[in-house]
């Protein structure tokens, strides 16, 4: 967490409480996670015997619902997008899933 902006450095704080000081002529690189939108990225673990055609529809279901809920319309940017199967072994897959928030 960004704890203070300084004239010459950078405070920031871990998530454990350790306490960062960045001088800000050694910055040469800046990410930031949520300028106008973020991606929720989802691994998740399925066994391998599922249907794979039938597990990617329910994600996309899912999705769609979730975009209807009350609760979570105004978070939910866009369509959940089903990216693929991203590992594959004799017991489980792991798809990977994306949502715009």
């Amino acid at each position: 967490m960004v704890e203070e902006i300084g004239l010459r450095v950078l405070t920031l704080r871990d998530f454990d409480g350790s306490v960062h000081l960045i001088p800000h002529g050694t910055i040469t690189t800046v990410t930031n996670m949520t300028k106008d939108f973020s991606y929720a990225v989802l691994d998740v673990e399925v066994p391998a015997r599922e249907d794979v055609d039938e597990v990617l529809k329910v994600f996309v279901e899912v999705g769609a619902e979730l975009r209807r809920d009350p609760q979570f319309a105004d978070d939910i940017l866009d369509d959940l997008e089903v990216v693929g199967i991203d590992n594959f072994t004799s017991t489980q897959m792991t798809v990977k899933l994306r949502i715009k928030t």
